[in-house]
């Protein structure tokens, strides 16, 4: 007979796990031998085979005690990690929709505030050439009623005097304002072209070797260069890098 399928349990469904976190009696004989072995450690100074020997020993105790230290704190530590992780779970199930829905709604506001933008700066370039049209225009009325005084037909000149001036442009209306929501500038930069930033920051640019000398451009970039390393290895020489061997120390049973 075949036994029934179970489905997986949902996160709202499935058991929290219980964390229970190590007695303070357990943590002080912990930090009591963690004391210990530490000062063996600042003790240790390696000059010899021997010293290897004395090294090597400690590492197994290191690692041993790390063992201890794991299933008495370690292991509450994962159990409360997989707490939050399946509390976080089934918060971000419900959250991470409505946060899609807010940001969508701030994306629409933001291009019709930009749509609105548009067209204000083309209204302004509009009224801005109406009014050179305008004043092109009356200049123009000016020397032509010169002209006629000058030939002595003032009431021709007085005519085109009262003709009527273009209209003026009208005025720019400010951005709407909305009770409950605002939107201010908010700057930002993109890279377009690494090659034409590095060759800025060369040239001299400040702001160029600013952005490039920045702490987390640095990390950012000693990070690929440890990748391209490892492939590499003593064969790198790159114009400001230095590629050296860290070496790896580990431990095995005695």
């Amino acid at each position: 007979m075949t036994e029934p399928t179970t489905l997986p349990a949902t996160p709202e469904e499935a058991p929290l796990p219980v964390v229970v976190p190590a007695k303070p009696e357990t943590v002080a004989v912990i930090v009591t031998r963690a004391s210990v072995l530490h000062e063996q450690v600042e003790a240790l100074a390696i000059t010899d085979e021997a010293g290897l020997e004395t090294a090597a020993e400690l590492l197994a105790a290191v690692k041993a005690f790390r063992r201890e230290v794991f299933t008495d704190l370690g292991e509450p530590a994962a159990a409360a990690r997989k707490l939050w992780d399946m509390i976080r779970e089934r918060f971000t199930k419900h959250d991470d929709p409505l946060k899609d829905d807010e940001v969508a709604i701030k994306d629409k506001v933001k291009a019709f505030h930009r749509k609105l933008a548009l067209e204000r700066q083309q209204a302004i370039d509009a009224a801005e050439s109406q009014r050179q049209a305008a004043d092109t225009e009356d200049d123009a009325k000016l020397a032509e009623a010169e002209q006629l005084e000058a030939a002595g037909d003032h009431e021709g000149a007085e005519a085109v005097l009262a003709e009527p001036r273009t209209t003026a442009p009208a005025r720019m209306t400010s951005p709407p304002k909305t009770k409950g929501m605002s939107i201010r500038e908010n700057w930002k930069a993109e890279i377009v072209s690494i090659k034409s930033l590095i060759e800025a920051a060369a040239s001299g640019d400040s702001v160029a070797f600013g952005i490039l000398a920045h702490e987390k451009v640095s990390k950012a970039a000693a990070s690929v260069a440890s990748q391209v390393a490892k492939g590499m290895k003593a064969n790198m020489n790159v114009p400001g890098v230095r590629a050296y061997d860290d070496g790896i120390v580990s431990g095995g049973k005695r």
